[in-house]
């Protein structure tokens, strides 16, 4: 797999910060404090790498922060667009670093198990849903 376009857009969002976000019943625009639910827990760009914690190509999303293996973007503002994107505006960190800088990413829910992620003018990122491993005994 190819993790050069992922590392591009997580570069991005460090450089560029995060955007806050919109609240799933208000009109495309507004503002409000979180995501829809749906949104929310872990993603990556196949199954394999949800079986990897240490994937580079996994996140895991919260009302509070993106979470990716050596960054994080803290949430601070989420607006929906009229396209359907949610906009998230925050502070991203290196986890190695104690720097953050203002970023700034979009969302947005294509199905159930499927979530796209754009950090710029480049095309979207596209995540498939972690299932949560169920232990047999």
């Amino acid at each position: 797999m190819n993790c050069k376009p992922l590392k591009f857009a997580l570069s991005a969002i460090f450089l560029l910060g995060g955007l806050p976000l919109a609240a799933k019943t208000r009109a495309p625009g507004a503002v409000a404090s979180v995501l829809p639910d749906s949104m929310f827990g872990s993603w990556a760009l196949d199954q394999n790498d949800c079986s990897d914690a240490e994937s580079e190509s996994r996140l895991h999303l919260t009302s509070k922060a993106i979470e990716f293996v050596d960054n994080k973007l803290n949430i601070q503002r989420v607006r929906e667009t009229k396209s359907g994107w949610w906009r998230i505006d925050g502070l991203s960190q290196e986890k190695s670093k104690s720097r953050r800088r203002p970023a700034t990413v979009e969302l947005r829910q294509t199905g159930a198990d499927r979530l796209s992620l754009r950090s710029g003018p480049e095309k979207p990122e596209e995540f498939i849903r972690c299932k949560p491993v169920q232990l047999q005994g």
